[in-house]
């Protein structure tokens, strides 16, 4: 710790950076302000100075560690805290239609929409409505000039 030093250069607080911290509402509002400078690794430390203050101490490196370095930092990127081990069913809705996944026996699955299964051959997803309801959907994989099949699907 260091006394009123002449000048705080050699303690990297000549262009520090700045922490406030605001604490209550209104007319209980306080802020407290501390200036970080450079880090030494000999000492395992970082020096600081509360604002409007003279006196600069020597803070352990895990406190300036603990300080966010950027806004950034401080967003909550998780959107819903859920334990993964636990969710056993996931239902997603979008204009495009509704997709069920269900886990079972450790596998997700596809639960809706049901699986159809084509006229005359494997299983296949459930597809568009305009295939449901008889009309041919558009196919961006088949090249202009191609005679694309189209089986008719129904639902299981």
């Amino acid at each position: 710790m260091a006394e009123a030093p002449p000048s705080l250069a050699p303690f990297g607080l000549d262009r520090p950076v700045r922490v406030a911290i605001h604490t209550g509402r209104d007319k209980d509002r306080a802020t407290k302000t501390l200036l970080f400078g450079r880090a030494d690794t000999a000492k395992k430390g970082v020096y600081a100075m509360r604002a409007g203050e003279s006196a600069v101490v020597l803070i352990p490196d895990e406190t300036w560690a603990a300080v966010p370095k950027n806004v950034a930092v401080l967003r909550d990127k998780a959107v819903v805290e859920v334990d993964r081990d636990k969710v056993t069913r996931i239902e997603i809705e979008s204009p495009k239609g509704a997709v069920t996944l269900a886990q079972e026996k450790g596998r997700w699955k596809i639960t809706a929409p049901e699986r159809c299964r084509p006229t005359r051959s494997r299983r296949a997803p459930c597809c568009s409505s305009s295939a449901s309801s008889g009309r041919r959907p558009s196919s961006p994989t088949t090249p202009p000039g191609s005679r694309a099949t189209w089986r008719s699907l129904r639902c299981a």
